[in-house]
């Protein structure tokens, strides 16, 4: 079975009121994962000029794992609705208690204080949700659940689907299984299930390449 990136339900509920877009410090948001097309001779497997397969190598980052959390929490209806809710929803509760507080109680200092409060949170979420984000990731990454995610990977397109290459285990990913392919943010997401993918950097054109030969097999 192929190991793909996932994003659990039970994860991205946890992940859903922390959804924002993804700038480390230092990396800006971005990977330096490397890629490159590699000639494979065989003449069972897709050839590409009668003679040459597709083939990439990479190796997975945190930020691309981060990154497909973000797509997940953005792109999952349920998800959505509740980082619109964490986002928007509590500083209405808090511009709607200020404005009973000065107009019914006449007293603008508390009324004043809660309006302040919820503006502040609007803009301020992003940048809240964002530190939560990378601090639960990487609390995963540390305790090792990252292991099999983080780590080396090889794609090979073939007639049936794509040969990947995972560590050290190899599986075989019909292109049925693929529901779709998103590119995101510098990424490409070969979409297993609304919360898993295989995730490409698309760090060159020899990716690019490859993404766009995997289009033609995805519905």
């Amino acid at each position: 079975m192929v190991q793909a990136v996932e994003c659990s339900l039970s994860d991205a509920v946890a992940l859903a009121a922390v959804d924002v877009l993804l700038a480390i410090p230092g990396t800006g948001g971005r990977t330096r994962s490397s890629a490159r097309l590699l000639p494979r001779h065989n003449s069972n497997r897709f050839q590409r000029d009668q003679s040459e397969a597709m083939k990439i190598e990479y190796t997975l980052r945190f930020e691309d794992w981060a990154m497909f959390t973000m797509y997940v929490n953005r792109t999952v209806p349920s998800l959505a609705r509740a980082r619109k809710i964490s986002h928007y929803g509590l500083p209405m509760v808090y511009g709607a208690f200020g404005i009973f507080a000065g107009l019914s109680l006449g007293d603008w200092i508390v009324g004043g204080s809660m309006l302040g409060l919820a503006f502040a949170w609007i803009f301020l979420y992003p940048m809240l949700a964002e530190y939560r984000t990378v601090k639960h990731l990487r609390k995963l990454e540390r305790n090792g659940a990252a292991a099999t995610i983080l780590t080396d990977y090889s794609l090979e397109i073939t007639e049936e689907g794509i040969e990947a290459g995972i560590s050290s285990a190899q599986s075989h990913l019909p292109w049925s299984a693929i529901i779709g392919i998103v590119e995101d943010e510098g990424r490409a997401y070969l979409q297993l299930s609304l919360t898993s993918a295989l995730v490409v950097p698309m760090s060159g054109p020899e990716v690019t390449e490859f993404i766009a030969e995997c289009r033609k097999h995805v519905s």
